[in-house]
């Protein structure tokens, strides 16, 4: 029995340790999720509390935001595009060269305030020393002026021909190089063209200028010059001073040249050519040699042993009944180069009588004679220029 209750008693107090020992556990586990609890509630107010400087710190990315108008966008439209089309247009507007073109109604070279401005002009750009290639061309407005713009630095000169405007032929200044003139006739006597012009960047040329002739009723200019030595001499107005021409190449040491351009009417015979003897025209449509009235003579008439040369002129008109030769008489030789034999009459040799005829680039036709109605020759050779029909023994 008392053991019975010593065990009780040891049970009940072992029971007491354990209950005891279970609170403790209980007490010493509270404070952990008690602190979770409790934290979650009280941080909510923290935050909040601490969310003012939250605000504050929003100023921050205010100058972030103030600073994107700053960078360089505007620049964008400024970047350097101006001055880029600036450099290249500037070269090109000032870069050219021109001039005016107006009658030279009384050829004096010197531009009056009566003579009238030439529309229609053509002027032709080359490089200096190449007449060959044209660069570029210019016809001049309304008010004969003419231009030539983005031209490339270089030494260049300005040409002209004789042209055709209107049904108005309009010739080659032969003055020379005046104040207001400054086109002058080449060696070729096709072109007029002005000294050597030297174009550099931003160049602004514009006093290339010229005046251009109309052909009087009767019209010549002659130089007569020396072939080797090319001097220029006798320049001609009329079949006067053609006719002192040939005597003076008759004269010469040396065979000469004789340049003639416009028309010339002949009124009386010229004199026979005794020496070799080159004659050069204009063109067949701009040196014309004819006759003024019924005369009974030659345009050319040449010795023996000598060679007649004749280029780039129409002969017409003469009516030579009594001899040989209309337009052209060669005892020896005879040359002709891209000219125009017609309407002649002859009683041998309409157009050409020649013991040697050479017949290029030329047009002998319309001609009449007994014998030989365009060419009458010992021999004759030709290229297809407009003889009618084949010689019969010479003749044509």
């Amino acid at each position: 029995m008392k053991k019975t209750k010593r065990l009780l008693c040891a049970l009940i107090t072992l029971a007491l340790c354990f209950s005891s020992l279970g609170m403790t556990m209980a007490e010493g586990s509270t404070p952990e999720p008690t602190p979770s609890a409790a934290q979650a509630g009280e941080e909510t107010p923290t935050p909040t509390g601490e969310a003012t400087p939250t605000n504050e710190t929003t100023p921050t990315p205010t100058p972030t935001t103030e600073a994107a108008p700053t960078p360089t966008d505007e620049a964008a439209p400024t970047p350097t595009g101006e001055p880029t089309p600036t450099a290249t247009t500037a070269p090109a507007s000032n870069n050219r060269i021109g001039g005016t073109v107006w009658v030279d109604a009384n050829e004096d070279g010197a531009r009056d305030s009566s003579e009238s401005v030439l529309a229609g002009f053509t002027v032709s750009l080359y490089t200096e020393g190449d007449l060959t290639n044209v660069v570029a061309t210019a016809k001049t407005d309304a008010d004969g002026a003419y231009a030539f713009a983005d031209v490339t630095p270089g030494r260049y000169v300005l040409c002209i021909q004789a042209q055709t405007i209107g049904g108005v032929e309009y010739l080659l200044p032969f003055v020379g190089y005046t104040g207001d003139n400054q086109f002058m006739i080449a060696d070729d006597w096709i072109n007029a063209c002005t000294k050597t012009i030297a174009v550099e960047a931003d160049s602004a040329i514009t006093n290339l200028h010229t005046g251009v002739r109309t052909p009087p009723a009767m019209q010549l200019l002659m130089l007569a010059q020396n072939t080797p030595s090319e001097s220029a001499a006798n320049p001609a107005t009329n079949e006067t001073q053609l006719a002192a021409a040939i005597t003076a190449a008759n004269a010469a040491a040396d065979a000469d040249t004789i340049y003639i351009s416009g028309d010339i009417e002949l009124t009386s015979e010229l004199p026979y050519i005794a020496k070799t003897l080159t004659i050069i025209g204009a063109g067949q449509s701009s040196t014309g040699i004819k006759l003024g009235g019924a005369q009974n003579f030659r345009h050319f008439a040449s010795d023996d042993d000598i060679t007649l040369t004749l280029k780039s002129m129409t002969l017409t008109g003469i009516n030579n009944t009594s001899s040989g030769g209309g337009g052209v008489y060669a005892s020896s030789i005879a040359t002709l180069t891209n000219c125009t034999v017609s309407g002649n009459t002859a009683n041998t040799g309409g157009g050409v009588w020649a013991g040697n005829a050479t017949i290029r680039g030329s047009i002998v036709a319309g001609n009449t004679a007994g014998t030989g109605a365009n060419v009458y020759a010992n021999s004759a050779s030709w290229t297809d220029d407009g003889l009618t029909g084949a010689p019969a023994g010479y003749e044509s």
